[in-house]
């Protein structure tokens, strides 16, 4: 009867549920004739999706459930992986799907599946497994054998070697290491490519470029190209037509260069995806307005500002509660005043009570009323002392560069000595100075004049070698290579160039056809245009384009989905 009255409850939200869903006859189930009060049977209901109760009252439902009209908590479709907590539709789905009409339908991402129940995949195509989200992920080409349930590869083909679930190169040459890419061997000789590899005329496997969709197999040609690369002669190149132009985009249209679903935390303005405010805890996913704001926030006409009454106001606190606005636990080396206020104990005390006062000091202090005070008897008295025996109140052993007086007092060495004996007379100088009776005095035309110079003749006052990237000119003298060379001649005019850099007449300058079109790429492959890693706090986007992080985020997964947050925010979906 339970059950029965929960779905009548829930039932306004989730249309297409029924009686026929459930086991039994209940066609006859009047709850006006069962002898069940109506109340009771609400009361029961809620406990389906309730997580806090007071007072025989649900408070707060559990995760993936919602408050209906009713007051009843009603489960969220399980595809769902953002919903509407008013009433309980889809607003983003998890991998695999998408948002058709506010409920969740299969997308065309989950590309690997071979066996499907309606919504839900079964099994994998060949090449593929399922991830915890029943979503279809691509098993590395290097693998012989995988695990269906990790995807780890279990052995490798020909020319790699298992390294803790991963196919690395097998760099030995008498392992099979100089033919990388070969998936099946004969003795010593590479009977079949590896996956997207193929036979070159010397008889070696080499790799597919990693724009073609598909290739031929003889040859290595690219026959189609992934989406934002147009195929020519064999060869997938960029197109400056489908690259994407919205960095916020998650779900892009090469064919119709539109953007279809936009990244978490972006909303569509009409024209392009743009960021919702970091202060925002939920917005309308429509215009982006706040809806609701983080504690230490309020809401104001749709944006969340800096709330005067909700910021912490006990500055040495470590855990703040934002409800009742008090602190928690103090922070180290604080401790709490009678005002339940955190205030920093000394940096003197090596140890202290609840209170702050000072029990034991370090060395050099003395503990008086509960605080440390310089001690005028332990304090050391010799400034360049590398070890101190505080008990005796003598220097062990003096800094480097120092040496002890007939007072056995450290004092300084000068800097020009290279050596120098016990009493800090010096021994030997360094080059540019002279031995006068113990003392280095600067020599003669001393100074090498060559700024340029790695290996200086003294006795001659010559350069003998220049410095890296440093050549002589027609009077001798170092003069630095251009930053942009990289490789010179003996006059120091540009050979060839570092990526990104056009030769001309013996100059490298700027190509501005072959800059990084990836703002947030922190390492830019120059050779196929592409961003191989991007810089910190930024994720690889679907299209492969780095998008930032949250500036909330602590820690965050591979799609930018924050994991935690830093203090004074809390999770909420991501």
């Amino acid at each position: 009867m339970v059950v029965i009255a929960f779905l009548l409850l829930c039932s306004s939200v989730y249309g297409q549920l029924s009686f026929s869903s459930f086991n039994g006859d209940f066609s006859s189930f009047d709850p006006a004739n069962s002898g069940i009060p109506l109340s009771d049977i609400i009361t029961v209901a809620n406990h389906f999706g309730c997580k806090t109760w007071v007072d025989g009252q649900c408070t707060e439902c559990s995760q993936s459930y919602y408050f209906n009209k009713n007051g009843v908590c009603c489960e969220v479709p399980a595809l769902c992986s953002q919903f509407n907590q008013a009433e309980g539709l889809c607003l983003a789905c998890y991998q695999g799907y998408t948002v058709v009409d506010n409920h969740c339908e299969l997308s065309s991402q989950n590309s690997g599946c071979s066996l499907w129940n309606g919504a839900v995949c079964e099994v994998c195509s060949k090449g593929w497994w399922k991830n915890t989200n029943g979503v279809c992920q691509v098993v590395s080409d290097l693998c012989a054998t995988w695990s269906s349930t990790t995807g780890a590869c279990q052995s490798c083909y020909g020319g790699y070697i298992l390294n803790d679930g991963v196919c690395q190169i097998n760099t030995n040459p008498f392992n099979g290491g100089n033919n990388l890419l070969c998936g099946s061997w004969n003795g010593i000789q590479c009977v079949r490519c590896a996956n997207r590899a193929y036979f070159n005329s010397q008889g070696i496997c080499v790799a597919v470029s990693d724009q073609c969709a598909t290739f031929d197999p003889a040859n290595g040609n690219c026959l189609s190209c992934y989406g934002g690369y147009v195929l020519n002669a064999g060869v997938c190149s960029k197109s400056t037509v489908t690259t994407p132009s919205d960095l916020g985009c998650k779900t892009w249209n090469s064919a119709q260069n539109v953007c279809l679903e936009c990244s978490q935390r972006y909303f569509f303005n009409g024209t392009v995806c743009v960021p919702v405010s970091d202060l925002c805890s939920t917005w309308n996913s429509n215009s982006g307005r706040c809806t609701q704001c983080y504690a230490g926030y309020t809401l104001n006409n749709g944006a969340c500002q800096r709330s005067a009454d909700q910021q912490p106001t006990d500055l040495g606190c470590a855990t703040w509660d934002w409800a009742s606005q008090q602190c928690i636990q103090c922070s180290n080396n604080w401790v709490f005043n009678n005002q339940g206020v955190c205030v920093p104990v000394s940096d003197q005390c090596a140890t202290y009570n609840t209170a702050g006062v000072c029990l034991t000091c370090y060395k050099g202090y003395i503990v008086v009323s509960g605080l440390c005070q310089l001690s005028a008897e332990e304090r050391p008295s010799d400034l360049g002392c590398a070890t101190w025996d505080w008990t005796n109140k003598i220097c062990l052993s003096c800094s480097n560069n120092w040496v002890f007086n007939s007072q056995n007092v450290c004092v300084v060495v000068s800097n020009q000595c290279k050596t120098f004996n016990t009493a800090g007379a010096c021994v030997s100088c360094y080059n540019g100075y002279v031995l006068n009776n113990g003392r280095c005095d600067l020599a003669p035309q001393g100074t090498n004049p060559d700024l340029g110079c790695a290996t200086w003749d003294w006795a001659n006052k010559i350069c003998l070698a220049c410095s890296s990237n440093w050549v002589k000119n027609a009077q001798g003298v170092c003069t630095p290579v251009s930053d942009q060379c990289a490789t010179f001649n003996t006059a120091g005019a540009c050979l060839t160039c570092y990526k990104g850099y056009v030769l001309n007449n013996g100059a490298c300058q700027l190509d501005i056809n072959q800059q990084p079109t990836d703002l947030g790429c922190a390492n830019w492959d120059w050779s196929r245009q592409i961003c191989l890693q991007c810089s910190n706090n930024y994720v690889f986007n679907i299209n492969g384009v780095c998008i930032p992080v949250s500036d909330q985020c602590a820690t965050f997964d591979t799609t930018g989905a924050c994991v935690s947050c830093y203090k004074g925010y809390r999770l909420v979906s991501g």
